[in-house]
């Protein structure tokens, strides 16, 4: 997906979502059912190197190892 891409879809999404949380869902199959494990998104940055748009999760333990 290119950044136009997600900016056409984002457009379509109606106001009343405005305030819902924006999360990265990975699906995956455990004992023959899906498991969906959702990741809050809480920042992003622009790699011009690569041409990527970077989304990025922080989790708690991450604060406090270094």
């Amino acid at each position: 997906m290119v950044l136009k891409d997600l900016k056409n879809w984002v457009n379509s999404i109606p106001e009343d979502y405005d305030e819902y949380n924006l999360v990265y869902r990975k699906i995956f199959e455990k004992d023959e059912q899906l498991i969906a494990h959702d990741i809050s998104i809480t920042s992003g940055t622009v790699d011009t190197g690569t041409k990527e748009i970077c989304l990025y999760e922080q989790k708690s333990y991450e604060l406090t190892q270094k």
